[in-house]
């Protein structure tokens, strides 16, 4: 593993070993979902992912970073002390117009906006085509038939991450759906879902059901 860690040695600032596991989750699993309890420092880790694409000139075309309106202000403030050479803007309040002109011009690495706006401005939203989408408190999706989960899903972009500090697999509808997101089609079809794992888990108790199901998502979640 050291060698691995060696990778981060362009970052200016020190990572716990579980935050660096974090990084390179998601340079192993480009679709993936961090699921650390609260406060283990999810953002710092996309972050750090982020600016190593950027100085490998891989970050090479405009992401979206979806988060509740309470944590637009923590991302800019993470961005500014841990990586100042991402460029971000916010897709917020009465500047928006603007920043849809902006876009083409490709002159930030990150849009950072809310769930509410997603909704509310899907119409220019979906046209788009981003490196990246990620979701902040990912569990906002977990309602799979709510407008806002579907306006985030029809979203376009190459890779996609979730972040949660909700455990997930006590939830199995909210696992479904934020999968949904991170990786369409790779549980079937809501209704196969519940057929094949929520019920027989849920109602059933089956431990064998919930063994797949682990054994599936497991190459993909990290906590």
């Amino acid at each position: 593993m050291y060698c691995l860690f060696k990778r981060f040695e362009f970052l200016k600032y020190s990572l716990y070993d579980y935050q660096k596991e974090g990084v390179l989750h998601l340079a192993f699993n480009e679709r993936a979902l961090l699921a650390d309890d609260m406060g283990l420092g999810k953002t710092i880790q996309v972050l750090s992912f982020l600016q190593k694409l950027k100085m490998e000139g891989k970050l090479d075309s405009l992401s979206l970073v979806v988060v509740p309106t309470s944590l637009l202000s923590n991302w800019h403030s993470e961005i500014e002390k841990f990586t100042p050479n991402l460029t971000a803007i916010s897709l917020y309040g009465n500047r928006r117009k603007e920043i849809y002109e902006k876009i083409n011009e490709q002159s930030f690495d990150l849009i950072i906006t809310t769930y509410q706006i997603v909704q509310r401005d899907i119409d220019k939203l979906k046209d788009l085509k981003f490196k990246f989408i990620i979701l902040d408190e990912a569990h906002k999706i977990k309602n799979p038939k709510a407008k806002m989960t579907l306006s985030v899903k029809s979203l376009n972009s190459e890779h996609r991450v979730a972040l949660t500090g909700t455990p997930v697999e006590n939830n199995l509808s909210e696992l479904w759906s934020i999968f949904d997101f991170v990786m369409p089609g790779f549980f079937g079809t809501l209704s196969f879902f519940k057929a094949e794992y929520q019920n027989p888990i849920e109602k059933e108790n089956s431990i064998k059901k919930m063994e797949k199901l682990q054994k599936r998502v497991s190459p993909f979640v990290l906590r």
